[in-house]
């Protein structure tokens, strides 16, 4: 089930569906204390959110994929109309997803300033002064502050001083508010990098080998601090360049490549930490190739449902560094999918290539719904006493997986 949301979202644009008309009635909530409005969708149970096309004024369209969040800016102040076109599935009912639309008008109260922040850095004393200057919107403004890593020391309007507190950069941002007569409006959060020159980032890698694939891993520090949602840019020294991101939870960075020739050489990890070119470092090692692995093997596993659903998974072999799906003319690039089916059979073609060593190996199968559904019933309980009857008292297990075969294990 991983990448459901994503593999769902990407079918339904590819596959031409009618869908049919829904007795839900969806709604999305907004917030627009500025123009820079956000957008949330919304519907009752028992219906799921499959999709959501939103349609905006000046003819934008964007898609979102079950409860998403959409921004969007507008320009001038007044009344507009909003469209969002929900794709909606009833689990309760075994049937086709369906569709509804729903419009409301909503007020853009006011467009936020244009502000220009800039920095300058204080090496005597490792205190450092960024200013907003305000290039659109009305006075008089106000400003409002903050900084994550580093302190604000004193603040003067549109200026601040801050010190970094043992951090190699401090992340400054600004919210201004202008004079609208009844209405005001505070500008989006503005962000500046300031970097501190006498504290350092390091990096610190290890690179794993087998065969001809190579595998980076590492972590930064900030002077001692372990670095939150490292950003890292790996060169593997044979052209190919790969960015590494890591997490909130001290797992470092991860990159994988495979080599093409065999041969040495120098990997590099290039730090960005946090935003642009904060927390800047490099650390490279060697590596030696003395054997390649250029096989590749296509290979999928299925499932089908009664309500037309096609369950995808990759089970490929080898080192490949492309996969592509291929489904009634549309196409995905994620290791496992789902399909809504619009005729059965269904002809599936999964590919994987290896751009670097020319592997490519593809693999076809007919799939038809009639000769691969079947309604099995049943619970799943603690059969506490072994007489394989379930008991009164004896408790259901929920969520637990099934494994269904014939008398060939298929």
């Amino acid at each position: 089930m991983k990448n459901y949301i994503l593999a769902l979202f990407i079918s339904l644009i590819a596959a031409v569906q009618s869908f049919a008309q829904c007795d839900a009635i969806p709604y999305f909530t907004y917030w627009n204390n500025s123009n820079d409005i956000q957008f949330y969708p919304h519907v009752d149970s028992p219906y799921e959110i499959l999709e959501v096309s939103w349609l905006f004024p000046n003819g934008d369209v964007v898609l979102s994929n079950t409860y998403e969040l959409v921004y969007q800016d507008f320009q001038s102040v007044g009344i507009i109309n909003v469209c969002a076109t929900y794709i909606l599935l009833n689990p309760e009912d075994v049937g086709n997803p369906c569709s509804v639309t729903v419009c409301q008008d909503i007020e853009v109260i006011c467009v936020a300033p244009e502000v220009n922040l800039t920095y300058e850095i204080n090496e005597s004393d490792g205190t450092f002064t960024v200013t907003a200057v305000p290039i659109s919107g009305l006075e008089p403004f106000t400003y409002t502050w903050g900084s994550w890593q580093g302190a604000i020391t004193s603040t003067n309007g549109n200026v601040i001083t801050g010190d970094f507190e043992g951090y190699s950069h401090a992340l400054v941002h600004c919210s201004v508010t202008e004079f609208g007569g009844n209405q005001s409006c505070g500008s989006t959060y503005l962000n500046i990098d300031v970097l501190n020159p006498a504290v350092e980032c390091e990096i610190q890698m290890t690179a794993t080998i087998l065969q001809n694939v190579v595998t980076v891993n590492g972590h930064i520090f900030d002077g001692t601090n372990e670095v939150n949602y490292p950003f890292v840019t790996i060169s593997f020294g044979d052209g190919f360049v790969a960015d590494a991101y890591g997490n909130f939870n001290g797992n470092g960075f991860e990159s994988t490549h495979g080599f093409a020739e065999l041969g040495t050489y120098e990997v590099c990890a290039i730090s960005q930490v946090g935003y642009e070119d904060s927390c800047p470092d490099t650390l490279c090692t060697i590596v030696a190739i003395d054997s390649i692995d250029t096989g590749c093997q296509a290979a999928f596993s299925y499932s089908a449902s009664p309500w037309d659903y096609l369950s995808l998974s990759s089970e490929s072999t080898g080192y490949f560094t492309d996969i592509q799906w291929s489904v009634e003319g549309g196409t995905s690039d994620t290791t496992d999918i789902w399909w809504i089916v619009e005729q059965w059979p269904v002809e599936v073609t999964l590919t994987v290539t290896n751009d670097i060593t020319g592997c490519t190996s593809t693999v076809t199968q007919l799939i038809d719904l009639s000769t691969e559904t079947m309604n099995i019933c049943g619970t799943l309980y603690w059969d506490t006493d072994n007489d394989n009857i379930m008991d009164a008292g004896e408790p259901g297990l929920p969520y637990e997986n099934v494994l269904i075969t014939d008398a060939d294990n298929n």
